[in-house]
């Protein structure tokens, strides 16, 4: 298989941008890649019953119980790191790290964002781990994660089953990883999505029906968090802060120099990074550094 047929298999098998608009809804895409801009009038909709407030109580008060107590207080430490502001450098990864501590059983989670078309931003990673799968499953453009964010459904994936099966170019890599489960969960506001919140273990089965609820509140949480972020965002405001910031510079940088869409671009470095079996942000550096070519040639 080519690298251009590659690059069209992940093509097809990734989702548009949050599915389904209402007809009262304006979602754009920022052409710099810098999230997601939403009418006021949506965001109203939004926090009318369900505020961002509301849940962060709702969490507040069911935490205080046994359920916290299970957790050594965590649960409360992760809703707190989520409400913290969202263009701190590190808030993906202490989110993610946050969420990693308090759901028992899980060993790293990873946190990302869909935007047009199938650009994807990796916003943040609790570790190593999840860094080398997040990049896995988006170069390839399949996986539990993906597959989430497009059913808007959580997605279960476990070792030694066929759950993996749908996934033929992210099961080596999983292997590879040393990944023994995944849980995706998506992130999305009624019918709105917007990313998927990855839950990895390093042994085989799955959470615990009490845990992976915990898992779904925050994944809620950190959803409404993000819209709300997205909406109130002033012109001109420094965007989220994501790890793939080099990713991003890069794609706008193919997008110019070769008069294509920010679409193609990205799948030329994904194509790129899977054939050379590298990974995206160190394709994305050479890029900028002038040391790698897309059209194979490399220093």
């Amino acid at each position: 298989m080519t690298r251009h047929d590659v690059g069209k298999v992940a093509a097809r098998r990734t989702p548009s941008l949050f599915g389904r608009k209402s007809e009262n809804s304006r979602v754009e895409a920022s052409p710099r890649r810098e999230g997601v801009v939403i009418s006021s009038q949506v965001l109203g909709n939004f926090r009318k019953p369900w505020s961002v407030d509301r849940l962060r109580g709702q969490a507040a008060n069911t935490r205080e119980g046994p359920v916290d107590e299970r957790s050594g207080g965590r649960l409360h430490t992760a809703v707190v790191a989520i409400g913290q502001p969202r263009r701190a450098e590190d808030w993906g990864r202490t989110v993610c790290t946050a969420c990693r501590d308090a759901l028992d059983g899980v060993d790293s989670v990873g946190l990302v964002l869909h935007s047009t078309g199938f650009l994807v931003d990796l916003v943040g990673c609790s570790d190593s781990l999840a860094e080398q799968a997040e990049d896995a499953q988006i170069v390839v453009g399949e996986g539990p994660g993906p597959s989430a964010y497009s059913t808007g459904t959580v997605v279960r994936a476990t070792a030694g089953s066929d759950a993996f099966e749908p996934w033929p170019m992210l099961a080596h890599e999983a292997a590879r990883l040393g990944v023994g489960a995944v849980i995706a969960l998506p992130l999305r506001v009624g019918g709105l999505r917007i990313g998927r919140l990855d839950l990895y273990r390093r042994q085989p089965g799955g959470l615990s029906t009490e845990v992976e609820t915990d898992a779904m509140l925050l994944a809620e949480l950190i959803s409404y968090t993000l819209i709300e972020d997205f909406a109130l965002r002033e012109p001109g405001a420094d965007p989220l802060a994501t790890t793939h910031r080099d990713v991003n510079i890069a794609t706008g940088m193919i997008a110019a120099q070769r008069g294509i869409s920010l679409e193609e671009a990205f799948l030329r470095l994904r194509a790129f990074a899977f054939a050379a079996e590298r990974s995206l942000p160190e394709v994305a550096r050479g890029v900028l550094e002038r040391r790698v070519d897309l059209d194979g040639a490399t220093e």
